[in-house]
This record gives C-alpha cells, structure tokens and sequence, in this order.
C-alpha cells in the first residue's frame, strides 16, 4: 500500500510540472517559473532527450532552470529518466558536446537571429561612435531629470579594446547611477556579431527593448544568464526581466 501511494505521489507530481500554462516547475530544483527562466525538453522516438529551445515542439516535455549547470546537474542525477520513466539518453553532439554544451549552441543561435532581425527592423545603433553618442546623449537627459527611457542593453564583442571598453564603461556607470536601466553583456567575438548583419565585425551595438528588440533584449538575458555570467556583465548586475509578457520565443 505504502509503496502504491508512494508511486501515485510520483505521478501527480509529473503532472504537476507538465506542460501548460506560463509558469512551469523545475525538475531538478522544484522552483515554480515563468517558462522564459526555463529550457524545456522533450524525448525523441530512439529515447534520446532533445533540447527544445523555443518550447513548442510537439510532444510531451519537461523544464529546466536556463542555466549551464543546472543541466549538467540534471544529467549527472539521471533526473531525464526519472521524469520520462524510462531508460533516457541524453543528446550530445558530433564532437562529444555534451547536452548542456548543445543548449548554448542554440540559445546563441536564437540570440544571433534576433540581432538579425532587430538590424532589419533598424532598431540597432551599430559601431563604437554611434553607441558612444546614444549613451552620452542619454545621460544628458538624465542630467535634466528626463524619463522614460526603455531597459537597454549594449551588446559588446568579447576581443573589444580596453581603451573602448573604458570610454563606454565610464558613461554606462554614470546612466546607472542616474537610475537608468542599462546593462552590458559580452556574448559573442566581433566576427560572429558582424557576420549576422552582413559586416566583417561589430564590437559594440545598443538597442532598447521594444519593438523587435524585445525578443533580442529577452534572448540575450537569457544566454547570459544560462552562461552565469549576469553578475560579471558591465554597468551593474541584471536579473531577468520578461515584463509585460514579453516572451525570448
């Protein structure tokens, strides 16, 4: 008897963290969040587990917390078999990525495609002198007490020169201490950035999140933050921010 309730706890604790609706539950940690916190999962016909990054594929899947180590965690714990009730493997790559390796690739992947489309939407400023006049002019407006201004991100290439950092570090500084909500996140080299919108390099690009920008916004807080690297990014620490119902999908 012990052992059948036991195993009907089990079940509707699954069913508790299935898919539907916008909050889901971690399977590793049991963490209630909304779905753009989360990395779902889903089981193909060979029983190998798929990362599915936009979380709509079809069939039945299960969430993660979005971060790196959350998923090496789970495989290391055979959480995968645990929820899918059977003998699971995890996906890996042609090289010996690893599952938590090819859910980077795709969330970058997803990151880039949105920096696409928000260059298309010309909604990108685009180059250290353009990027360096958006920022200035902003904290002249914070100078006189303007509002209004958008959470924003500048996008910087991890090989960018420290005299460049420096110039737009000492503005993004002065915009956070006049209550501007604006990060800096290094994500990607120049080369990979400026492939994406058709140059041979960017190293800065600034953007605010609205219109199109928003998926981008979302996406690159959450590569960030799967990344772990949200408490190393310049200006200030960033914690997800998906207001309004804006989704990263």
């Amino acid at each position: 008897m012990h052992q059948m309730a036991r195993k009907e706890n089990n079940r509707n604790l699954l069913n508790s963290i299935k898919d539907g609706g916008q909050f889901h539950r971690c399977i590793l940690s049991g963490d209630k969040l909304l779905r753009e916190e989360l990395v779902r999962f889903i089981l193909g016909p060979d029983n190998t587990v798929f990362p599915d990054v936009t979380g709509r594929a079809q069939g039945q899947g299960y969430w993660l917390t979005g971060r790196h180590d959350m998923i090496v965690k789970a495989c290391e714990k055979n959480v995968f078999q645990d929820v899918f009730e059977k003998s699971v493997t995890p996906m890996t790559g042609p090289e010996g990525q690893t599952l938590a390796d090819i859910v980077d690739v795709q969330l970058s992947r997803r990151c880039l495609e949105a920096i696409g489309l928000a260059r298309k939407a010309n909604n990108l400023k685009i180059g250290f002198d353009k990027v360096y006049k958006t920022l200035r002019n902003l904290s002249e407006k914070s100078n006189t007490g303007a509002s209004g201004q958008r959470p924003s991100i500048v996008l910087t290439s991890i090989d960018a020169s420290e005299n460049g950092q420096a110039k737009i570090n000492a503005l993004g500084r002065h915009l956070v201490k006049a209550g501007i909500d604006i990060v800096q996140l290094r994500l990607f080299n120049s080369t990979v950035m400026g492939k994406v919108v058709g140059r041979e390099r960017i190293v800065y690009t600034f953007f605010e999140k609205r219109g199109t920008s928003v998926q981008l916004y979302n996406a690159a807080i959450k590569l960030a933050t799967y990344r772990g690297i949200t408490d190393q990014i310049g200006f200030r620490s960033s914690e997800i921010n998906f207001s309004n119902g804006a989704s990263a999908d």
